[in-house]
């Protein structure tokens, strides 16, 4: 395991109210969401940070699952 530290401005973690979902994905967002939840690769918690989810239709008319993280961009320091 890594751990990593994301470092604002104001030191107070961002929390973006989730968007809509169109009703048409509410399938994919479920099954996406048990599938990375059975692999290990979220789990649930309570999070003082938040990005809101955002889907993309992808060519093969699948859906794309994305996180929108420019409000954490927005305030955290740059390091390099």
């Amino acid at each position: 395991m890594l751990e990593h530290r994301i470092v604002t401005e104001d030191g107070l973690p961002v929390y973006e109210k989730p968007r809509g979902i169109p009703a048409a994905w509410e399938h994919d967002v479920t099954a996406q969401v048990t599938e990375m939840l059975t692999s290990d690769i979220i789990q649930y918690s309570v999070p003082h940070w938040n990005a809101p989810v955002i889907l993309f239709q992808k060519k093969d008319l699948s859906t794309r699952f994305v996180y929108d993280f420019w409000g954490v961009n927005d305030v955290m320091k740059r390091d390099t």
